[in-house]
Formats: C-alpha cells, sequence, structure tokens
C-alpha cells in the first residue's frame, strides 16, 4: 500500500507512507504522476483498477528495476474541499485481480479517511484563530503572555537568558486619519511581517494591541538583543509603505528589559519594557531604550 500526496505544481507527489514491497521507492520519496502506476488516479481523478500489463507502466519511475512479472493494483484518489489531495494506492504481485468488493472496501476507506483529514484540518484552523491575531498572523495578546510564562519557566529550569522588547509604531493614528483604516491595516500587517522576519522561529512574536508589538528572543542576552532590537527599528524607517498609490514613511519606538537581570516575573518584564517604550517616545522616538539605562 502506497499512502501519496499531491505537489502544488500537481506534477509530483510525496509518499507519505507505504507498507508491503519497499523495493524500487524513488530516492526523493517523490514520483512524477504522469506515467507511473501510483500516478494514474491523480491523472484519471478517478479510481483505477488495473495490471502493469494493462497499461505498461513503472510503479514510480521509469528508472527503476523491474522485479515483478505480475503486477495488480487499486488506486483511490483523495479529495479534500472537492480538490484533488492525495491517493491510496495497493498492489498484488499475482495474477490475481481486484474485483467489485475490493473497490468498494478502498473506496469505503478513503471516504473515512477523507472525513478525518477534513476534521482535522478544521480543528487546525479553529485552534490558528484561537492563538493569532486575524490581521497579522502573530500570536494573540492572551496566547502571547501564556507562551512567555512558559519560556520563564524554560529559563528558570535551564538558567539562560530572555529579553523581552515591545514595540509602538509612532504617530500612527495619523495614518488612520489621513489614509483610512484599510491603509494601517496594511501599515500594521507589513510591520508585522518586519518584525517577524529579523527574528528566530524560537523567538515570540505577538501583536499586543493596536499598533503595539511584543518579542520574547529566547537564551539571549542584552547586548545581542539590543542589536536585533535596532536593526527593526531601522528596517522599519527604510521601508517604503506604499499603497494605492499613497506612499509613507514610518519610524518605530522599543523598549527592552531582561531576565533575570531586571524581574523573574512576567508582569515586570511587560512593565519594565513599557517603560523603555514610554522614554523611547520620550526622546523622540525611532529608536530602543533598555530599561536598566534609566531604572538607576
Amino acid at each position: 500500500m502506497t499512502f501519496s500526496a499531491i505537489n502544488k505544481d500537481g506534477k509530483n507527489a510525496v509518499i507519505k507512507l507505504i507498507d508491503g514491497i519497499k523495493k524500487n521507492l524513488p530516492s526523493e520519496n517523490s514520483f512524477n504522476v504522469n506515467g507511473t502506476i501510483n500516478g494514474l488516479s491523480y491523472i484519471k481523478n478517478d479510481i483505477v483498477v488495473g495490471s502493469n500489463e494493462q497499461y505498461n507502466l513503472f510503479r514510480f519511475s521509469p528508472n527503476e528495476k523491474n522485479d515483478f512479472s505480475q503486477n495488480n493494483f487499486l488506486s483511490v484518489p483523495l479529495f479534500l474541499n472537492e480538490s484533488l489531495w492525495g491517493a491510496i494506492t495497493i498492489e498484488r504481485f499475482t495474477h490475481n485481480d481486484y474485483n467489485n468488493k475490493d473497490k468498494d472496501l478502498l473506496s469505503l476507506i478513503a471516504r473515512a479517511l477523507q472525513t478525518s483529514m477534513s476534521w482535522f484540518i478544521e480543528y487546525q484552523n479553529i485552534y490558528e484563530d484561537a492563538i493569532k491575531d486575524g490581521l497579522t498572523g502573530l500570536l494573540n495578546h492572551k496566547t502571547f503572555n501564556d507562551r512567555a510564562k512558559e519560556e520563564i519557566e524554560r529559563a528558570r529550569r535551564f538558567q539562560h537568558q530572555l529579553v523581552f522588547l515591545i514595540y509602538d509604531l509612532d504617530k500612527f493614528k495619523r495614518i488612520n486619519d489621513t489614509l483610512g483604516h484599510p491603509y494601517g491595516d496594511y501599515v500594521i500587517k507589513t510591520t508585522a511581517k518586519i518584525i517577524k522576519d529579523n527574528v528566530r522561529s524560537v523567538d515570540l512574536v505577538a501583536r499586543y494591541g493596536g499598533e503595539e508589538f511584543t518579542v520574547v528572543l529566547v537564551n539571549t542576552n542584552k547586548e545581542a538583543a539590543t542589536t536585533v532590537a535596532k536593526r527593526i527599528v531601522q528596517n522599519i524607517q527604510d521601508y517604503n509603505f506604499s499603497m494605492n498609490g499613497e506612499e509613507v514613511n514610518m519610524t518605530i519606538s522599543c523598549g527592552l528589559s531582561e531576565y533575570p537581570k531586571d524581574s523573574d516575573t512576567l508582569k515586570d518584564l511587560i512593565q519594565f519594557a513599557d517603560e523603555g517604550l514610554y522614554k523611547t517616545k520620550e526622546n523622540g522616538g525611532n529608536d530602543v531604550t533598555i530599561y536598566s539605562s534609566i531604572s538607576g
């Protein structure tokens, strides 16, 4: 049995699971759906019953060595949201053909699998909606707080450092007032992407509310974090925001606090980073202020 999924290009499929004879498997675990037994149900978009004698095809590739004088197969396509997603192919290396009962049984299995996968995808979508901000795709406020607490516990256990950053777009209200809320949404989404692109996948990034963003840099010290924080500020300043023929330049302010040097509680670390942020605002924005530099 081979369980495969179609690639976005629609020309190749990836083997997700294979059980039984594993000879002549493609080295990259994928195969062209054209000219192969396992690709037939993709091409025909329907259940296929046949043999290698009938179709004169290889299992996965014309480069494979044919060790079987007879190969009967039954293949069923899998659909998700009415789009072709994958296929299940079973093979029998004997002269025994697959019959209608076999077709009915494999079709039943395919329908059950399609239903399970649809429910799983729906659950994933609901979960993503619950933990992420709808506009930017970043973590939302609540999820950030939950994850940040987990990171503090992990840092305490493994004795490493964390750095908390809070960003706020400077003079953002003028965008909504003069160019409208769609333009404001565009600026927020673009800013979110710039921040996300400048940190690692292990770091936390969230939209904390409005035009405010929060970041937790994991296992990072204040010096390294300051470099990252200033790079984000610079990238925002250098970016040419343009939509519907309207161009604007933006700046962003940042405050920074450090675990465990400044505090070992989430509430304090957020508050201290916030104090750094507002000190940056007082000084004209477009910069980073480290909490320890103003705390005396």
